[in-house]
């Protein structure tokens, strides 16, 4: 996902069409979600305007996004301009032309909406890397204790109930881990994300920033309105919020120490990765439509 930086001669005009203001927006997004779906969506643009680069509008849309116009860059060969940060900026377009509330994670913008250029970028980059450098040790052997963990509880519970939900204990087990991994704490152990329950204060959080793009499955007069039109309050998952925001005060302690030596606070750093990487498998489960290949106007 990038937008144009700066201006370049073209050969020819970029095809396609937006449509009538609003209507155009809304048209097309309900062409993704429900009357086309998202591959035939972009295959028709381009049968239809004979080129891999053409002007589509993208979800979310009206209410949700400022403006849903992009060009969309469906093939290989032009694909790769995109990771030239020379050629495009890359603020605040993680997840297309919307871009989830700042209420939702303490008024800061997570490193995902960064654009290189900007100072804290490298920071914050620089500090993942360094936690990463960190923990390579602790990964196989967390991995380990916590996996057996999760086969012996399987075991318990097809022995007891002659039946196991091994997807919900992988979850939560994986969670677990990730934690653990990271900062030698599993979320489980924690009071305020015990008992398993914190993958579902995190999931339930991602969902309030992503549900502009997903359906859930849901027919498209329930998911229009309640979706892709206003956005959910903050207030109703601000405790689950903030007991992930106290984990990590904890847990991270020493990754914290490490930022404030880069010239970050501790309160920023939180709020900046918090979706990294305690959030990544909540994020992958409910990973709404790719858009790297859109450059919003």
């Amino acid at each position: 996902m990038a937008s144009s930086k700066g201006s370049s001669s073209s050969p020819r005009q970029v095809p396609g069409s937006y449509g009538l203001p609003v209507i155009g927006a809304v048209r097309d997004r309900l062409d993704f979600y429900y009357f086309q779906g998202q591959d035939k969506y972009f295959e028709s643009r381009v049968d239809r305007y004979g080129s891999t680069v053409v002007r589509i509008n993208v979800p979310p849309g009206p209410l949700m996004a400022r403006d849903p116009r992009v060009v969309a860059l469906l093939d290989a060969k032009i694909f790769p301009v995109l990771f030239d940060v020379t050629k495009v900026e890359k603020k605040d377009l993680f997840t297309g032309t919307y871009m989830p509330s700042t209420s939702l994670t303490g008024g800061y913008r997570v490193c995902a909406y960064l654009d290189p250029s900007e100072p804290t970028h490298a920071k914050v980059k620089q500090l993942l890397f360094t936690l990463l450098h960190s923990c390579k040790d602790a990964v196989v052997p967390t991995f380990r204790s916590n996996f057996s963990a999760l086969f012996a509880n399987v075991e318990s519970q097809l022995a007891n109930n002659k039946k196991a939900d091994f997807n919900k204990l992988n979850d939560v087990t994986s969670f677990d881990f990730i934690g653990e991994a990271y900062f030698g704490v599993r979320p489980s152990a924690t009071a305020g994300l015990g008992n398993g329950s914190g993958l579902a204060k995190a999931g339930k959080w991602l969902l309030w920033q992503l549900h502009p793009l997903l359906t859930l499955g849901l027919p498209m007069i329930v998911a229009e309105p309640r979706l892709h039109t206003f956005h959910l309050p903050s207030f109703l998952v601000s405790r689950d919020y903030k007991a992930l925001y106290d984990y990590f005060s904890t847990a991270a302690s020493q990754a914290l120490d490490t930022a404030e030596t880069l010239g970050l606070s501790r309160e920023e750093v939180i709020r900046r990765k918090m979706n990294k990487p305690e959030c990544d498998l909540t994020n992958r489960r409910r990973s709404p439509m790719p858009m790297q290949g859109l450059a919003p106007l």
